[in-house]
């Protein structure tokens, strides 16, 4: 294959270290940006006099590329009652989409907000429902991309709601009533559709 790099060969490079053109051979190994950010098998040249790494091969850039967006996405954790999360996984069933793929339904829903931030907001200000007082045993990881993370935070804005516990369980409470649920439910069939 002409565009992919095996370990071994070798290439003339610039090593910034040396300070001279060398020689240098591809391998796997780790990458390390700036940042201190640490990537894993990347194909990188390293020089032959000092070791340094001087090139980086394009087959890799896709791992660079991963690591730097999962480095923007926010991890939090979602404590909610258990009628919440089978309200979750009966939207997801319904859309034809896996049960168990929690996140990709609040992709949706958060996605469904998308400039109706205001509105939404201080609709969930107000927003009270029994199953918000029902016992938390649900814990649920989400990762939230820059893009969600923009909508959620005009959320916050909106309804003057800090926690973003809070919020999400009020959304998913929202997303039940005739205000959000089309625009979730056609969110969730289309997310489902790509993922499939």
């Amino acid at each position: 294959m002409k565009s992919i790099v095996l370990p071994g060969q070798t290439t003339p490079a610039l090593c910034e270290k040396c300070g001279r053109q060398v020689q240098a051979t591809f391998s796997y190994g780790t990458f390390r940006f700036d940042n201190g950010l640490i990537v894993e098998d990347v194909m990188r040249a390293t020089c032959d006099t000092c070791g340094e790494p001087v090139v980086l091969a394009a087959q890799s850039s896709y791992r660079l590329r991963t690591a730097l967006e999962d480095q923007k996405h926010k991890r939090t954790t979602l404590r909610m009652p258990q009628e919440l999360e089978d309200f979750v996984a009966l939207q997801l069933s319904l859309a034809g989409a896996y049960p168990g793929h929690e996140e990709l339904f609040f992709r949706a829903l958060l996605l469904a907000c998308h400039r109706r931030e205001k509105k939404i907001g201080r609709r969930l200000r107000n927003l009270e429902d029994p199953v918000l007082q029902r016992p938390r045993t649900a814990t649920l990881n989400l990762n939230l991309t820059p893009k969600l993370l923009e909508i959620l935070e005009q959320l916050k804005t909106y309804s003057e709601i800090e926690n973003t516990s809070d919020l999400l369980r009020r959304l998913l409470v929202l997303a039940d009533t005739e205000e959000l649920s089309k625009a979730v439910q056609e969110e969730t069939a289309r997310l489902a559709l790509a993922y499939a």
